[in-house]
């Protein structure tokens, strides 16, 4: 399932470039179609939003006005979980406490590690390509909400 991209930049309120592939999944909670997209980005960083995300009004804004303050490293920005809590809570990194939804690397493909075929192969993508920016210290934490993740069929 491909989400409506028009309607989220609609709801972001704010005109971008934005290509959309559907990628066929692999059972492995989609990691190999998103380590295909990111061979196939050709912006400056990469935003992850799968179907079961939507992107919340303004999130482009606030990404793109960090990415401007921030050009060479990673941010990571909050999200809400299906269960409503907004995650990360403070300005580190945790394995359940972070995840794809709120990361938004420097597309540098020499710097990002790949989605692992786990459960929590996001974390194996985040913590690996913050790890190679010289760790947490590269990140630049946001606290602004981007996505919230929705219950899915």
């Amino acid at each position: 399932h491909v989400p409506n991209v028009n309607a989220i930049l609609a709801r972001a309120s704010l005109k971008c470039d934005v290509v959309v592939s559907s990628i066929p999944a692999a059972h492995d909670w989609g990691n190999t179609p998103r380590n295909v997209a990111m061979g196939l980005a050709k912006g400056t960083h990469l935003v992850y939003l799968d179907d079961d995300d939507l992107a919340e009004p303004g999130s482009y804004e606030h990404i793109r006005n960090a990415v401007a303050a921030w050009p060479d490293g990673p941010a990571m920005f909050q999200f809400e979980a299906q269960w409503g809590e907004i995650l990360p809570r403070g300005p580190f990194l945790a394995k359940g406490r972070c995840g794809g939804h709120g990361f938004v690397p420097p597309n540098d493909p020499d710097k990002l590690e790949p989605w692992s075929d786990a459960y929590e192969g996001d974390w194996d993508h985040i913590i690996g390509t913050v790890n190679n920016y010289g760790g947490e210290g590269a990140v630049l934490f946001v606290q602004k909400v981007v996505a919230r993740c929705r219950e899915t069929d």
